[in-house]
């Protein structure tokens, strides 16, 4: 799992040639990396970041409890119900973006 924070980034949506660079910057590091990602990701645009964006990539890559974790804390209970278990995970049902 030494480049789950990079699948998790690449579930997100972002440019997998930033992903790429950040890699090779840390090729040793995940934990650094992670930390590259997130701010990358939060000080850009595309993809917008989100709370819904980070939970569905995580239901994506099968991280049911921790997705569940954060929308439990971040989304109304309306919004929650928006959202239901698929195969590949939760998957919205409408584009609610909190």
């Amino acid at each position: 799992m030494k480049y789950m924070w990079f699948d998790l980034f690449k579930a997100i949506g972002m440019d997998l040639q930033t992903l790429e660079g950040i890699r090779e910057k840390y090729p040793c590091d995940p934990e650094v990396s992670l930390f590259e990602a997130i701010l990358v990701w939060v000080e850009g645009e595309d993809p917008k970041p989100s709370w819904k964006a980070l939970v569905d990539a995580l239901h994506c890559m099968l991280e049911g409890k921790l997705a569940d974790f954060i929308a439990i804390r971040r989304y109304s209970p309306l919004e929650r119900a928006n959202h239901r278990k698929s195969k590949e995970g939760y998957k919205p049902l409408s584009n609610l973006d909190p």
